[in-house]
């Protein structure tokens, strides 16, 4: 029967058992003991002891990886501790983490490294990566040049949990709304840019819009 540690022996009667050290024995060495007798022989009880040295884990994590992203943010590289470590998960590819190839949802992040002894350690993180926002909102104008800008707000999402914006040289805002400057841009197509940006989740969506000035026609009567 092995004995001795402050561990747990699995098959503790067998010549072959298993033993799985404390926490509290790691950077130290335990000497164990097996005992036997002959019960049914003539041969005495005997013992025999081995010094076994317990390694400590390697102290192990890593940086570099955000709480959260958007799916259209770039790839970020990622710091092991110790390094040679390998990372693991959805969007890895070596030591960099891409939000478009892991996708939306959560993901977890796994970080191991073995040391020269052959002990291993790993730290896992988690992130979630959140899709954009949808933009449903309609092209503004198109406009005549002399329309009043104020008759005619650019539009606007209606969605509950989402705060959007116009902007662009000839945009300006006066009551929460947004208004396109029609005689200031004058006649031509100008690009404008939608934001709309997802409260709960910060996921922020652009998109580049054409306004549309026309000319006034011109009338003559004779």
């Amino acid at each position: 029967t092995w004995s001795g540690g402050m561990g747990v022996f699995i098959n503790p009667s067998q010549l072959d058992a298993a033993y799985i050290p404390d926490a509290i024995e790691q950077g130290s060495d335990v000497l164990l003991t097996i005992s036997t007798d002959d019960p049914a022989g003539v041969c005495f009880a005997a013992t025999s002891q081995a010094l076994v040295t317990v390694n400590r884990l390697p102290l192990t994590g890593f940086s570099g990886l955000d709480a959260s992203y958007q799916v259209d943010d770039p790839p970020v590289n990622l710091t092991g501790i110790p390094s040679g470590g390998t990372f693991l998960g959805p969007g890895i590819t070596g030591v960099t983490f891409s939000p478009a190839v892991a996708d939306t949802g959560t993901h977890m992040v796994r970080y191991t490294y073995s040391d020269i002894n052959g002990c291993s350690n790993f730290e896992d993180k988690t992130t979630v990566v959140f899709a954009l926002p949808d933009v449903d909102v309609g092209d503004p104008g198109p406009y005549c040049l002399n329309e009043n800008p104020i008759d005619n707000p650019m539009p606007r999402t209606t969605k509950t949990g989402f705060v959007d914006s116009w902007s662009g040289s000839n945009v300006f805002s006066q009551g929460g709304e947004y208004y396109f400057n029609i005689a200031v841009a004058g006649v031509g197509t100008h690009p404008v840019t939608y934001t709309i940006e997802e409260v709960n989740t910060g996921a922020v969506s652009n998109e580049t819009r054409y306004v549309v000035v026309n000319d006034v026609p011109k009338v003559d009567f004779t």
